[in-house]
């Protein structure tokens, strides 16, 4: 068997390492090449260039380094050609991997993981996006509705990253407050000077304040100073002894959250995505993941200019009653998500590799 994957971004690493662990066990002579990120290396997959090449978020950073992705596309459609896969899998980063689906045609069955958010911020282009691919995975149970009618094989699989989280009690002690920037370079860029003063105003509030912050297999330690804090690998070290957090929004958010981790989500967009955005998004939409899985704004979303004062001032407040108001709204919606994930992706590539699934539109 010959599986042929591609992630752009480190919570799409993280799957797709995940996925390939489970998918040896069923094939021992599975042969996996595509773009890979520090944790799929890790398992010995390799490709034509690395996942960090295509870590990219915003409408202005994708313009600024088009050249570079354009060169990118060639470089990957080529590899696959070569390589003549089974099955090619993309996992998230919807805009680069939609163009390749469609640039490689329907040569070989193509399976997303991560329906993108189209039904939240462009409804009209969930056919654009689903006519090119065959399979999608999606994270979270409402979604497989939106896809209905497009063509595509839609399976609800639940999100792999939260099988087996355990929200745990908040200690007690001193407040120790988690500061996560984000896992591309544009997003530490936007991110971490405010967060730098915002660590300074938690400190002017409350010296005993302590912070720690994730660091994204896809960021360098050295691009993350001004402050004093434990850097750690990862979500699941941060959130140990653990008050409250300060997310940038994504992935994160769930995996903070469903630890019973109050959260702010913020995001600073580059002005271009901030213009366009303000174009298509509905007023007051909610952005945040754990706000959409409850289908309603249960947690502080800041978006746009942040403002570190204000930040510091909600950080504080999740610290207590706010915390708890914000863990107790939560606690059920993860309960079911996470729950036999992995095994029902690996079910699902597993069928494909088989050839259980078909495509339908050739």
């Amino acid at each position: 068997m010959r599986l042929w994957v591609a992630t752009g971004e480190a919570s799409g690493d993280r799957l797709g390492a995940g996925l390939i662990e489970r998918l040896r066990l069923r094939f021992p002579d599975l042969i996996v090449r595509g773009i890979a990120g520090p944790r799929l290396r890790s398992l010995g997959v390799e490709g034509p260039f690395g996942a960090e090449e295509l870590s990219v978020a915003g409408l202005l950073p994708v313009v600024r380094r088009l050249p570079s992705l354009l060169l990118r596309m060639e470089q990957a459609i080529s590899d696959v050609h070569r390589f003549l896969p089974d099955v090619v899998l993309t996992i998230d980063s919807p805009g680069f991997m939609a163009r390749l689906a469609k640039r490689l045609d329907r040569e070989y069955p193509l399976v997303h993981w991560v329906a993108p958010q189209v039904w939240a911020w462009r409804p009209e282009r969930i056919r654009a996006f689903s006519d090119p691919i065959d399979g999608l995975m999606c994270l979270f149970p409402f979604e497989p509705a939106w896809f209905a009618g497009s063509g595509v094989r839609c399976s609800w699989v639940g999100h792999p990253l939260l099988e087996g989280v355990v929200s745990r009690p908040i200690p007690p002690g001193p407040p120790r407050i988690a500061l996560a920037p984000g896992s591309r370079p544009s997003e530490i860029r936007a991110h971490w000077p405010v967060l730098v003063e915002t660590a300074k105003q938690l400190r002017a509030r409350d010296p005993k304040v302590s912070l720690v912050v994730p660091v994204a297999s896809t960021v360098q330690a050295a691009q993350l100073r001004g402050i004093s804090a434990d850097l750690v690998d990862s979500v699941h070290d941060a959130c140990e002894g653990t008050h409250a957090a300060a997310v940038a929004l994504g992935t994160a958010t769930l995996e903070f959250a469903s630890r019973g981790i109050p959260i702010a989500a913020v995001y600073s967009p580059d002005p271009l995505t901030r213009w366009w955005a303000s174009r298509r998004l509905p007023r007051g939409a909610a952005l945040a993941l754990p706000n959409l899985l409850v289908g309603r704004r249960v947690v502080p979303e800041m978006i746009g200019d942040l403002d570190p004062a204000v930040l510091a001032d909600t950080l504080l407040a999740l610290t207590g009653e706010a915390g708890e108001m914000q863990r107790s709204a939560l606690s059920q919606a993860f309960v079911d998500l996470g729950a036999n994930a992995w095994e029902r992706v690996a079910d699902e590539v597993d069928a494909w590799l088989r050839g259980r699934h078909v495509q339908i539109r050739r």
